[in-house]
């Protein structure tokens, strides 16, 4: 069964061609949404934190199944990677 656990606006804010929305691949109370920003959650999405990348319009993410510190964020700019989580 499917549960809403937030309504945040920030989460819905979208361009009318994508959002998206990854499970962590190990940890299943993180949760990463995509849209204009990228946010995480680490309590199965009751709460969002904005991750700050250096570019907006956030459309795909990559998550290391073997090592999910490392991700690679694709935007409009380009592409960024983090080996930390994104901290």
């Amino acid at each position: 069964t499917w549960e809403l656990v937030s309504q945040r606006a920030e989460l819905l804010q979208r361009p009318w061609y994508y959002h998206r929305i990854h499970a962590h691949p190990t940890d299943v109370d993180r949760v990463y949404v995509q849209n204009t920003s990228l946010w995480h959650s680490e309590d199965g999405g009751y709460t969002y934190t904005e991750i700050d990348i250096p570019h907006g319009d956030s459309h795909d993410l990559w998550i290391d199944p073997n090592d999910p510190e490392r991700m690679i964020e694709a935007n409009d700019g380009g592409g960024n990677t983090t080996f930390n989580g994104g901290q």
